[in-house]
């Protein structure tokens, strides 16, 4: 199986496919996920050392995602803070195969953490590829109600069918590029 038919699982399973386990609240547990900080940078709050959720596949156990993981506590975009409650972050949702990390998204919590919303492409651009927002929409949705349709739109996002995610495919794309570099500083071709 390559990246993109292990996505393209991922992205076109459903709720009913995955053993969502949270890992915090009453009695929670980090998710064994944990991201190792200095501690003269850890503030004290833990949610910002482990991801909140662990879903495995069930149909392919080798197969699982992790996520909330927090890369900050205070998102300032127009359209992630035009909410009731302005407060937004950002997180990251990590797909894993066998145990290694094989792809990380980057989403925003916004309304103080009424749901999740993707992070654009472009920082001007509010089109969001159907796949990304479908991937963000399940993560909303195995935390219980959903409201992702409403933020979606309340965000003023807008669905393109442009491909998602987008990874090299050719092998020689490295080599083109090693060669450019090496042409640029002056060294042979």
């Amino acid at each position: 199986m390559n990246l993109n038919q292990l996505m393209s699982i991922v992205v076109s399973s459903e709720l009913k496919d995955w053993n969502h386990i949270s890992c915090w609240g009453y009695g929670g547990a980090p998710s064994s996920r944990e991201h190792l900080v200095s501690p003269k940078d850890y503030d004290g709050n833990p949610y910002d050392l482990a991801h909140s959720h662990l879903c495995v596949y069930i149909p392919d156990v080798s197969v699982s995602i992790a996520f909330g993981l927090a890369w900050t506590d205070d998102f300032k975009e127009e359209w992630a803070n035009r909410f009731a409650d302005r407060k937004a972050c950002g997180c990251y949702a990590d797909v894993f195969h066998n145990g290694a990390l094989v792809f990380r998204e980057a989403f925003v919590i916004v309304d103080g953490g009424r749901t999740k919303l993707p992070l654009p492409p472009a920082r001007d651009k509010l089109d969001i590829p159907k796949d990304q927002a479908r991937f963000i929409r399940m993560l909303d949705c195995f935390e219980g109600i959903s409201t992702f349709d409403n933020y979606f739109q309340r965000a003023g996002f807008r669905l393109t069918d442009a491909p998602w995610p987008a990874f090299r495919t050719d092998p020689d794309d490295d080599k083109r590029q090693r060669i450019q570099v090496k042409a640029k500083r002056g060294g042979a071709a």
